[in-house]
């Protein structure tokens, strides 16, 4: 892979990804949703660049730090989500 220019291809990983990312988010009324999948898209395309160009170490710390903002996001959006839906029944 000597006439390969890394910076070329993932350039066109991130075209794609962002073309990805935004048929996934739509806004309905008032309501937006598919950002934290456009997110989760992201993140899986730059884990996959970083694997692509051997940078286990940052591949590994990269992973545990999505995953943990995951599971911490993803708590609290539940909890959001359950206050509003209380509201709206409450109106």
């Amino acid at each position: 892979m000597e006439n390969v220019d890394l910076t070329r291809i993932t350039g066109q990983i991130v075209v794609g990804v962002g073309f990805l990312g935004a048929g996934v988010i739509v806004k309905r009324k008032k309501e937006i949703s598919g950002l934290a999948t456009a997110a989760a898209i992201w993140c899986s395309a730059a884990l996959g660049c970083l694997a692509a160009l051997g940078m286990y170490a940052e591949l590994a710390a990269s992973t545990l730090i999505i995953v943990f903002i995951n599971l911490v996001l993803g708590y609290y959006n539940k909890k959001i989500y359950k206050n509003n839906q209380a509201d709206q029944k409450s109106e």
